[in-house]
């Protein structure tokens, strides 16, 4: 909340993706008395077709793409060894290929206002816990994922 409460005090629109309407029906409310306008739309960020249709309902909704803030994070206090696969790979989905697909999905969008992308990677992907193992391998990926998107963003702009 304090990302989005600083964007919109800047006099912008802020658009965010919740998993539960309680959540989304809050934040809206707690923005909106601070005189911020935000708009919300339900996903579950680990189903794309669910994620695209939000993103997309957004977008319409605000007119235009700024910045993409992704932090969505799926938490798993467990030992790294003793996670399931199952759970592993959901949070996998949430932590890493939710902010792939947001950032794929937005690029040419961001790209044309000369926008950006913030991905939070925190700590744990330089210095990983082995009780929240998923969510340190999450974020390891997460800064390999922006580096890579940083070095093709550098070859597309010398070529």
């Amino acid at each position: 909340m304090g990302v989005i409460t600083k964007f919109g005090l800047e006099s912008n629109k802020v658009g965010i993706v919740n998993r539960s309407e309680e959540s989304a029906k809050f934040m809206v409310n707690d923005l909106g008395s601070k005189g911020i306008t935000a708009y919300s739309a339900l996903a579950d960020i680990s189903d794309s077709h669910s994620l695209a249709k939000a993103l997309n309902t957004l977008a319409d909704k605000l007119g235009s793409v700024d910045v993409l803030h992704y932090n969505a994070t799926s938490y798993n206090f467990k030992d790294v060894l003793k996670i399931e696969k199952s759970d592993m790979n959901y949070d996998f989905s949430l932590n890493v290929i939710g902010a792939l697909e947001s950032t794929a999905q937005l690029y040419d969008k961001l790209k044309e206002r000369k926008g950006t992308i913030l991905l939070t990677g925190g700590g744990l992907a330089d210095h990983p816990n082995f009780n929240y193992g998923s969510l340190s391998i999450g974020k390891a990926a997460i800064r390999s994922m922006t580096t890579s998107l940083m070095i093709n963003k550098k070859k597309m702009e010398s070529s």
